[in-house]
């Protein structure tokens, strides 16, 4: 009789479906030359109704005073994060996608990049039809170095989407 039967010292391991199974994620975000006024200006206009939604909607938190007592300010920032979440997921996305590594250095600064000119123009559309607006109607935004960085990183993202929307990520050869 035997208790313990002898195993097979190589079993064969199998996988499990799960392993088996890509991860597929949705086509990275890009912007050609004519859809660039377009992205700017479906972002900036999705800031602005937002804006005036969760304004109209904060102003009815009673008994929550952080939130009624400014709710310009408290709907600016929230929306602030909210493309600041979109940028920072998008651009680390294309940044660790292998199509931006298959390119050589000079091809990264050389090549128009839809990516790059994707997140330039929704950012230019936010800071120009949302963002400085705000800045001068909510008055805990209107403050001259607030004003002159949103002037100054719009300057950016309008060189970033019509002028040179290259790959700023690394420029150096990777191996």
């Amino acid at each position: 009789m035997v208790l313990f039967p002898r195993l097979p010292t190589h079993s064969p391991m199998r996988t499990p479906a799960s392993a088996t199974m890509a991860l597929v994620l949705p086509p990275i975000p890009t912007a050609t030359a004519d859809s660039v006024l377009a992205v700017a200006g479906v972002s900036g206009g999705i800031a602005v109704a937002l804006q005036l939604g969760l304004v109209a909607l904060l102003k009815q938190a009673k008994g929550k005073p952080w939130l009624s007592d400014a709710p310009g300010y408290v709907a600016h920032q929230l929306i602030a994060l909210v493309f600041m979440l979109i940028a920072t997921v998008v651009g680390t996305w294309a940044w660790l996608s292998p199509a931006a590594w298959a390119g050589s250095s000079a091809s990264r600064f050389l090549v128009d990049n839809g990516t790059t000119r994707f997140l330039a123009a929704m950012l230019f559309g936010e800071l120009i039809l949302w963002d400085l607006p705000c800045a001068i109607w909510i008055k805990q935004l209107r403050r001259p170095d607030s004003v002159i960085h949103h002037v100054a990183m719009a300057a950016v993202a309008f060189n970033a989407a019509w002028l040179a929307p290259i790959f700023y990520g690394d420029f150096t050869h990777r191996l």
